[in-house]
């Protein structure tokens, strides 16, 4: 099954990928939050984040299913139960129950096609988490982790943490040349106080304290 379409300007990738991309970039978010002062989930969240993100795509394993809007996240129960247990998802993360799972399978997205009808209030707490490890789990550039959605995605999971997402990005890959060149800009700005979070081929992403100033890459930095 494939997480997304680049039809709509996201990276095309299994659903397996998606899954591991999103777990480590909300693991990353979380300890970033925490070193330019915001307030972090504690681990016990973050583990029952990552269990329900974890089957938060189940939908796109039935393609019968998926194919209709109006069928799509009409997933019984019985079904995420399966998976739940086929992972050990209740072992990792003790305090979510089954509906919590169930919730999270039909009401991840924000659509008319969801049900939110039918959430548990402890899915709903973790929500802005889910849409987060989506957002920059789909994101293929370091422009698009850094648009406006992601940023809405971080301030609704952290609200009113004193944090920006910054990025560099570079207009040619040439292969060995290219990584020397991403390796020492991210060190220089890792230096900055910037917390990397995602590496692309291209560039990184950042958190940075809020109104950082961002360090000049001079001909001094081209020379050392």
């Amino acid at each position: 099954a494939q997480a997304k379409s680049v039809e709509f300007d996201k990276t095309d990738q299994s659903l397996v990928n998606h899954v591991r991309n999103g777990v480590v970039a909300l693991a990353r978010v979380n300890e970033a939050i925490e070193a330019v002062g915001g307030y972090p989930y504690d681990e016990g969240e973050i583990r029952d984040a990552i269990a329900l993100f974890t089957i938060h795509d189940v939908h796109k394993l039935n393609e019968d299913r998926d194919e209709n809007a109006d069928t799509r996240f009409d997933i019984p129960e019985s079904e995420i139960e399966g998976y739940v247990e086929q992972f050990g998802l209740l072992d990792w993360a003790e305090s979510l129950t089954m509906a919590d799972f169930h919730s999270c399978a039909i009401d991840h997205h924000d659509s008319w096609e969801a049900n939110p009808d039918q959430t548990t209030h402890v899915f709903d707490d973790y929500r802005p988490l889910i849409r987060l490890a989506d957002a920059l789990a789909s994101s293929e550039t370091p422009e698009a982790a850094t648009g406006h959605g992601t940023i809405e995605a971080v301030q609704h999971a952290y609200p009113n943490a004193p944090a920006d997402l910054r990025r560099h990005s570079l207009t040619e890959v040439k292969g060995i040349l290219t990584n020397l060149i991403n390796a020492a800009v991210a060190e220089t700005l890792d230096d900055a106080s910037y917390e990397r979070l995602l590496i692309y081929q291209d560039g990184c992403v950042y958190m940075a304290p809020e109104g950082a100033t961002a360090p000049e890459l001079d001909t001094d930095f081209v020379t050392e």
